[in-house]
């Protein structure tokens, strides 16, 4: 059963907006339900202006404001269907930051983005760096290990990367595993 669309004035913006139960925003000053935007986190946002300033606003989050109990004080809303688009006030839950990194599908979603994979196999190549004047070069299991030698994973993958030359007074290479130097061209 469908429960019915419940409007309550916006807080801090009184007399001009109200929001339902449902995540809509209805401006009073234009007799309208306003339309959102997605920001670029993929949640709908939503532009309020008051004395000519503007204040943007998650709509999940000003739904859970006005509707969901936060006894707790718990600071992140949780979409429980995982839908952003599902803005329903039966549908969000205040929780913590790491029950909402962790909540549903997200680990597995993000360990199966192809993104997030390849950035991992980046993390793991090997490189070795040459010191520019001279002595004996330093090997790297991983890009993840150049902080233990105090380096960047950056700077080194920059330079294995020929977006620099040197990186802490090395050169710097990716190492293929055979012996073998090598350098990544881009495109390739």
């Amino acid at each position: 059963m469908e429960t019915a669309e419940i409007w309550k004035d916006v807080e801090g913006f009184e007399g001009l907006y109200k929001i339902s139960n449902k995540g809509r925003v209805y401006s009073l000053y234009k007799h309208k339900v306003m339309r959102w935007k997605i920001n670029n986190r993929k949640y709908r946002q939503i532009a309020l202006t008051k004395e000519e300033k503007v204040k943007y606003y998650l709509v999940h989050r000003l739904v859970a404001m006005h509707f969901v109990p936060n006894p707790k004080g718990l600071p992140q809303v949780n979409h429980k269907d995982e839908n952003k688009d599902n803005n329903d006030a039966d549908n969000l839950e205040w929780c913590t930051n790491h029950y909402n990194a962790l909540y549903g599908t997200r680990v597995e979603r993000t360990t199966m983005n192809r993104s997030y994979r390849e950035s991992r196999q980046r993390m793991r190549r090997k490189a070795v760096g040459h010191p520019v004047n001279g002595g004996d070069p330093i090997y790297l299991d991983a890009l993840k290990d150049a902080e233990l030698y105090g380096f960047t994973r950056t700077g080194v993958k920059n330079c294995c990367s020929g977006k620099s030359k040197t990186h802490r007074g090395y050169v710097w290479q990716y190492n293929d595993g055979k012996g073998i130097v090598k350098r990544i061209k881009k495109n390739a």
